[in-house]
């Protein structure tokens, strides 16, 4: 019978991680701001990639900046 693994609540993302200076240099943030969203969305650039994506879409760039 084979194995399973239990569910584990993990991010759905976390193969490739940003460094802060990477990441803040990708979007040109001021570095308060990377800081911010690093801390709050953490490293991974998946996640990462994908929530500014969603910010620059919606128009919204000057709100988060």
């Amino acid at each position: 019978m084979p194995e399973t693994r239990a569910s584990t609540s993990k991010p759905r993302f976390t193969a490739i991680e940003y460094g802060l200076e990477e990441f803040r240099a990708a979007y040109d943030l001021p570095r308060e701001k990377a800081q911010d969203l690093f801390d709050r969305f953490g490293p991974s650039k998946a996640e990462l990639d994908a929530m500014m994506k969603a910010i620059i879409n919606r128009g919204s760039v000057k709100y988060w900046l």
